[in-house]
């Protein structure tokens, strides 16, 4: 009796990986496709009392399920300094999306891409060390994620 219970287990089991593992071994081979943000032109600064920048991104979707986007925080950016590497802000800023004001969200549909133009608004602090960066020989790096 002990015989049979321990047979049946065993083929069970072995029936189980037998399956299983074809598809753990397709998922190692096949590369994960990710959103991608790609930065589109220069940034440019408005305003003068509270500047604010404005981009224009371009968001590729190659994935095969639809993307959604919510206008006021799906998308975020972070500023680099290249003089000491620090980011700013840590948390991110939250871009407003200008073309898709009147929408809660939007749709980017699977192996499709969408455009967006929006601003971010640094602080007063933010600027300084913008400018300190600069001043030191630094740059500014901008990543949208």
């Amino acid at each position: 009796m002990a015989t049979a219970v321990v047979g049946v287990a065993t083929i069970s089991v072995a029936t189980y990986w037998l399956g299983f593992l074809p598809s753990k071994f397709r998922a190692a081979a096949t590369q994960v496709e990710k959103i991608g943000v790609e930065l589109l032109g220069d940034p440019k600064v408005s305003g003068e009392k509270e500047p604010t920048v404005e981009i224009s991104v371009l968001v590729r979707n190659p994935t095969k399920k639809a993307v959604v986007v919510p206008v006021g925080n799906g998308l975020t950016v972070k500023l680099r300094l290249t003089h000491d590497g620090t980011e700013i802000p840590k948390n991110s800023f939250h871009v407003g999306i200008a073309n898709m004001r009147d929408a809660p969200m939007f749709v980017i549909r699977p192996h499709d891409a969408a455009w967006i133009r929006g601003s971010f608004f640094p602080d007063a602090r933010d600027w300084q060390l913008i400018d300190a960066d600069l001043a030191n020989g630094g740059s500014v790096e901008l990543r949208a994620t």
